[in-house]
């Protein structure tokens, strides 16, 4: 919960540091990042990535305590762990490595995107048996969704609003995040 919120704290103050308007079917996310596109509020987005990411991965190895009783496979479980710090670090390292160094940004983010998708499938189709979690493993069909169409639009580079599919998919799965840590396993008997 900590990881989504310290990023809105700081993705928000970005936003608010950000030139004219930022448009979600023009900007990606990472032009708040950019020097070139945010030079006042750049700083405040990256420090937002490293700092979310480094709280992400840490919830991430919290999983296994927290969610052991609510999933059909502990296997699974543990490829989901994987998965979310690959997430954590990518986030990280799209922090470190902006915009304004494209080969690494690209390659950074594009891992961010793979795993949390990866992260986000494990981790659904482990909670689906969960009585009090199954809604939220139908709810992480959005940002799955999401991501898959991003995925797709950008590497066909058919469509030309593709960066409000990454908006979609940041706030979903920032949303499914928030719900998995609302609803951890130890709120309940």
């Amino acid at each position: 919960m900590a990881a989504v919120l310290a990023m809105a704290v700081f993705m928000t103050a970005a936003v608010l540091k950000f030139p004219g308007h930022i448009n979600p079917l023009v900007n990606w996310i990472s032009d708040l990042g950019s020097s070139f596109y945010n030079p006042r509020g750049a700083f405040l987005f990256n420090m937002g990535c490293v700092v979310a990411g480094s709280l992400f991965v840490v919830f991430c190895f919290y999983l296994n305590t927290t969610y052991s009783r609510a999933v059909c496979s502990k296997r699974v479980l543990l490829y989901s762990q994987i998965a979310g710090f690959a997430s954590g670090f990518s986030l990280v390292m799209v922090g470190l490595f902006s915009e304004d160094s494209p080969s690494l940004h690209g390659l950074f983010s594009a891992a961010f995107f793979l795993s949390s998708l990866l992260f986000l499938i494990l981790m659904n189709y482990n909670l689906r048996k969960d009585l009090k979690l199954k809604k939220l493993a139908y709810y992480g069909m959005i940002p799955i969704s999401m991501d898959v169409l991003l995925i797709i639009f950008y590497i066909l580079n058919t469509n030309p609003s593709t960066p409000i599919f990454e908006w979609f998919t940041g706030i979903s799965y920032a949303f499914w995040i928030l719900l998995l840590a609302y609803y951890s396993s130890d709120r309940f008997p």
